[in-house]
Protein backbone atom coordinates (compact mmCIF):
# COMPACT_ATOMS: atom_id res chain seq x y z
CA UNK A 1 0.00 0.00 0.00
CA UNK A 2 1.57 3.48 -1.01
CA UNK A 3 0.44 6.92 0.16
CA UNK A 4 1.60 10.02 -1.10
CA UNK A 5 1.41 13.53 1.39
CA UNK A 6 2.85 16.67 0.67
CA UNK A 7 5.26 18.57 3.02
CA UNK A 8 2.35 21.09 4.05
CA UNK A 9 0.04 17.96 5.01
CA UNK A 10 2.54 16.29 7.28
CA UNK A 11 3.52 20.02 9.24
CA UNK A 12 -0.48 19.93 9.31
CA UNK A 13 -0.75 16.56 11.36
CA UNK A 14 2.47 17.89 13.08
CA UNK A 15 1.03 20.35 14.35
CA UNK A 16 -2.37 19.00 15.25
CA UNK A 17 -0.76 16.19 16.80
CA UNK A 18 1.27 19.19 18.96
CA UNK A 19 -2.11 20.74 19.89
CA UNK A 20 -3.52 17.58 21.39
CA UNK A 21 -0.13 17.15 23.31
CA UNK A 22 1.22 20.47 24.07
CA UNK A 23 1.08 19.80 28.25
CA UNK A 24 2.41 16.57 28.09
CA UNK A 25 5.36 18.12 25.52
CA UNK A 26 6.00 20.39 28.36
CA UNK A 27 7.00 17.25 30.36
CA UNK A 28 9.51 16.10 27.55
CA UNK A 29 11.52 18.85 25.80
CA UNK A 30 11.99 18.14 21.95
CA UNK A 31 15.72 17.82 21.05
CA UNK A 32 17.13 18.00 17.56
CA UNK A 33 19.20 15.43 16.49
CA UNK A 34 20.77 17.44 13.65
CA UNK A 35 22.38 20.68 15.59
CA UNK A 36 21.92 18.82 19.18
CA UNK A 37 19.66 22.60 20.19
CA UNK A 38 16.13 21.91 21.80
CA UNK A 39 12.79 23.73 20.42
CA UNK A 40 12.51 21.60 17.31
CA UNK A 41 12.93 18.51 15.39
CA UNK A 42 15.80 17.09 12.87
CA UNK A 43 13.77 17.63 9.47
CA UNK A 44 13.21 21.50 10.78
CA UNK A 45 16.98 22.07 11.50
CA UNK A 46 17.72 25.28 10.21
CA UNK A 47 21.09 23.63 9.75
CA UNK A 48 19.98 20.72 7.71
CA UNK A 49 17.82 23.47 5.45
CA UNK A 50 20.96 24.80 4.63
CA UNK A 51 22.44 21.40 3.30
CA UNK A 52 19.72 21.36 1.39
CA UNK A 53 19.32 24.50 -0.77
CA UNK A 54 20.14 22.60 -3.54
CA UNK A 55 17.54 20.42 -3.71
CA UNK A 56 14.86 21.38 -6.39
CA UNK A 57 12.61 18.79 -5.23
CA UNK A 58 12.12 16.66 -2.79
CA UNK A 59 10.13 13.46 -2.33
CA UNK A 60 9.90 10.29 -0.80
CA UNK A 61 8.26 7.04 -1.18
CA UNK A 62 8.00 3.98 1.07
CA UNK A 63 5.36 1.09 1.01
CA UNK A 64 3.71 -0.08 4.09
CA UNK A 65 2.85 -3.88 4.37
CA UNK A 66 -0.42 -5.43 6.72
CA UNK A 67 1.20 -6.84 9.37
CA UNK A 68 0.15 -10.46 9.44
CA UNK A 69 -1.38 -12.55 12.16
CA UNK A 70 1.99 -12.87 14.79
CA UNK A 71 2.08 -9.53 14.45
CA UNK A 72 2.15 -7.95 18.55
CA UNK A 73 -0.24 -5.46 19.74
CA UNK A 74 2.02 -2.89 19.83
CA UNK A 75 2.87 -2.53 16.39
CA UNK A 76 -0.94 -2.37 15.43
CA UNK A 77 -0.76 0.90 17.97
CA UNK A 78 1.66 2.42 16.13
CA UNK A 79 0.10 1.57 12.34
CA UNK A 80 -0.96 5.31 12.21
CA UNK A 81 2.20 6.71 13.19
CA UNK A 82 4.18 4.38 10.49
CA UNK A 83 1.68 5.55 7.80
CA UNK A 84 2.50 8.81 8.12
CA UNK A 85 6.15 8.25 8.44
CA UNK A 86 6.68 5.72 5.40
CA UNK A 87 4.99 8.10 2.92
CA UNK A 88 6.05 10.40 0.10
CA UNK A 89 6.84 14.22 0.30
CA UNK A 90 6.76 16.93 -2.66
CA UNK A 91 7.21 19.96 -3.67
CA UNK A 92 4.50 22.73 -3.54
CA UNK A 93 5.59 24.36 -7.22
CA UNK A 94 7.08 21.69 -8.81
CA UNK A 95 6.08 18.05 -10.21
CA UNK A 96 6.49 14.93 -8.54
CA UNK A 97 7.08 12.39 -11.70
CA UNK A 98 11.28 13.96 -10.82
CA UNK A 99 13.22 11.39 -9.53
CA UNK A 100 15.97 11.70 -7.10
CA UNK A 101 19.57 9.95 -6.37
CA UNK A 102 20.05 7.16 -4.20
CA UNK A 103 22.26 9.75 -1.33
CA UNK A 104 19.10 11.96 -1.49
CA UNK A 105 16.71 9.39 -1.02
CA UNK A 106 18.94 7.92 2.03
CA UNK A 107 19.02 11.79 3.25
CA UNK A 108 15.16 11.91 3.33
CA UNK A 109 14.45 8.53 4.36
CA UNK A 110 16.88 9.07 7.79
CA UNK A 111 15.18 12.30 8.10
CA UNK A 112 12.06 10.93 7.83
CA UNK A 113 13.12 7.74 10.39
CA UNK A 114 13.93 10.70 12.85
CA UNK A 115 10.68 11.88 13.09
CA UNK A 116 9.44 8.19 13.17
CA UNK A 117 11.17 8.07 16.49
CA UNK A 118 10.18 11.30 17.91
CA UNK A 119 6.21 10.52 17.14
CA UNK A 120 7.11 7.10 18.64
CA UNK A 121 8.42 8.42 22.06
CA UNK A 122 5.76 10.82 21.94
CA UNK A 123 3.36 8.14 21.52
CA UNK A 124 4.73 6.58 23.77
CA UNK A 125 4.76 9.31 26.36
CA UNK A 126 1.04 10.09 25.77
CA UNK A 127 1.04 6.27 26.52
CA UNK A 128 1.82 6.64 29.88
CA UNK A 129 0.42 9.51 30.66
CA UNK A 130 -3.40 7.92 31.58
CA UNK A 131 -1.77 5.14 33.31
CA UNK A 132 -0.04 7.49 35.95
CA UNK A 133 -3.25 9.11 36.17
CA UNK A 134 -4.72 6.10 37.34
CA UNK A 135 -2.07 4.72 40.05
CA UNK A 136 -2.18 8.90 40.81
CA UNK A 137 -5.75 8.45 41.60
CA UNK A 138 -5.29 5.34 43.53
CA UNK A 139 -2.91 7.07 45.58
CA UNK A 140 -5.30 9.86 46.22
CA UNK A 141 -7.79 7.21 47.41
CA UNK A 142 -5.55 5.19 49.76
CA UNK A 143 -4.81 8.95 50.99
CA UNK A 144 -8.30 9.64 51.34
CA UNK A 145 -9.21 6.57 53.44
CA UNK A 146 -5.59 6.86 55.70
CA UNK A 147 -7.07 10.43 56.43
CA UNK A 148 -10.46 9.01 57.55
CA UNK A 149 -9.04 6.46 59.27
CA UNK A 150 -6.96 9.32 60.96
CA UNK A 151 -10.28 11.50 61.61
CA UNK A 152 -11.61 8.72 63.41
CA UNK A 153 -8.57 8.09 65.64
CA UNK A 154 -8.72 12.04 66.41
CA UNK A 155 -12.10 11.94 67.47
CA UNK A 156 -11.32 9.42 69.60
CA UNK A 157 -8.55 10.82 70.95
CA UNK A 158 -10.06 13.88 71.84
CA UNK A 159 -13.08 11.98 73.70
CA UNK A 160 -10.14 9.89 75.67
CA UNK A 161 -8.52 14.12 76.57
CA UNK A 162 -11.79 15.19 78.45
CA UNK A 163 -12.36 11.86 79.89
CA UNK A 164 -8.44 12.68 81.23
CA UNK A 165 -9.29 16.11 81.89
CA UNK A 166 -12.62 14.75 84.42
CA UNK A 167 -10.21 12.42 86.15
CA UNK A 168 -7.56 15.07 86.27
CA UNK A 169 -9.86 17.39 88.21
CA UNK A 170 -10.90 14.44 90.14
CA UNK A 171 -7.52 13.89 91.74
CA UNK A 172 -6.95 17.51 92.27
CA UNK A 173 -9.69 17.69 94.42
CA UNK A 174 -9.08 14.52 96.47
CA UNK A 175 -5.57 15.89 96.85
CA UNK A 176 -7.26 19.50 98.28
CA UNK A 177 -9.35 17.10 100.71
CA UNK A 178 -6.09 14.53 101.40
CA UNK A 179 -3.79 17.83 102.49
CA UNK A 180 -6.93 19.45 104.73
CA UNK A 181 -7.51 15.86 106.55
CA UNK A 182 -3.55 15.65 107.19
CA UNK A 183 -3.93 19.24 108.06
CA UNK A 184 -6.75 17.90 110.54
CA UNK A 185 -5.53 15.41 111.90
CA UNK A 186 -1.97 17.42 112.85
CA UNK A 187 -3.96 19.84 114.74
CA UNK A 188 -5.42 16.97 116.46
CA UNK A 189 -2.38 15.15 117.15
CA UNK A 190 -1.04 18.57 119.10
CA UNK A 191 -4.16 19.12 120.87
CA UNK A 192 -3.36 15.38 121.79
CA UNK A 193 -0.16 15.78 123.30
CA UNK A 194 -0.86 19.04 124.98
CA UNK A 195 -3.83 17.15 126.55
CA UNK A 196 -1.31 13.83 127.65
CA UNK A 197 1.21 16.58 129.23
CA UNK A 198 -1.38 17.89 131.07
CA UNK A 199 -2.98 14.59 132.48
CA UNK A 200 0.35 14.07 133.44
CA UNK A 201 0.93 17.28 135.62
CA UNK A 202 -2.82 16.61 137.50
CA UNK A 203 -1.28 12.88 138.06
CA UNK A 204 1.51 14.36 139.70
CA UNK A 205 -0.31 17.23 141.52
CA UNK A 206 -2.90 14.66 142.91
CA UNK A 207 0.18 12.20 143.97
CA UNK A 208 1.58 15.12 146.07
CA UNK A 209 -1.90 15.97 147.64
CA UNK A 210 -2.44 12.00 148.40
CA UNK A 211 1.23 11.58 150.13
CA UNK A 212 0.50 14.99 152.15
CA UNK A 213 -2.88 13.66 153.43
CA UNK A 214 -1.18 10.56 154.40
CA UNK A 215 1.58 11.99 156.34
CA UNK A 216 -1.01 14.54 158.02
CA UNK A 217 -3.30 11.81 159.26
CA UNK A 218 -0.30 9.85 160.74
CA UNK A 219 0.77 12.91 162.35
CA UNK A 220 -2.41 13.51 163.77
CA UNK A 221 -2.39 9.64 165.04
CA UNK A 222 0.85 10.08 167.11
CA UNK A 223 -0.40 13.35 168.71
CA UNK A 224 -1.02 13.51 173.05
CA UNK A 225 -3.12 14.96 175.00
CA UNK A 226 -1.91 18.50 176.26
CA UNK A 227 -2.05 17.32 179.87
CA UNK A 228 -0.12 13.49 178.85
CA UNK A 229 3.04 13.64 180.68
CA UNK A 230 3.61 9.87 180.46
CA UNK A 231 7.44 9.10 180.08
CA UNK A 232 8.31 12.15 181.93
CA UNK A 233 8.23 10.49 185.64
CA UNK A 234 4.72 11.69 186.47
CA UNK A 235 1.88 9.40 188.19
CA UNK A 236 -0.94 10.85 185.73
CA UNK A 237 -3.87 10.03 188.41
CA UNK A 238 -2.28 11.26 191.28
CA UNK A 239 -1.22 14.64 190.06
CA UNK A 240 -4.37 15.21 188.68
CA UNK A 241 -6.04 18.48 190.02
CA UNK A 242 -9.64 18.62 190.89
CA UNK A 243 -11.18 22.12 190.93
CA UNK A 244 -14.73 22.05 192.97
CA UNK A 245 -15.23 25.88 192.41
CA UNK A 246 -16.94 27.15 189.30
CA UNK A 247 -15.40 30.44 188.56
CA UNK A 248 -17.85 32.86 186.73
CA UNK A 249 -16.41 34.48 183.99
CA UNK A 250 -17.42 38.14 184.24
Amino acid sequence: MKKNFSKKQLKKFQSNKGDTSKKEKDEKEVICYECDKPGHIRPECPKLKKKKENFKKKAMIATWSGSDNSTSDNEDENKDVADIAFMAMEDDIEATNSSLSFNELKCEYDELLDVLNDLNREYLLLKKIPKDRANENLELKRCIVELKKGERVIVKDLSLEKDYEKLKGLFFEKEKEKKVRIEKESILEKENQELKLEIDALRKTFSKIYCSSDKRDRLLGIQRCVFDRAGLGFDDMNKVKHFDKVLNRK
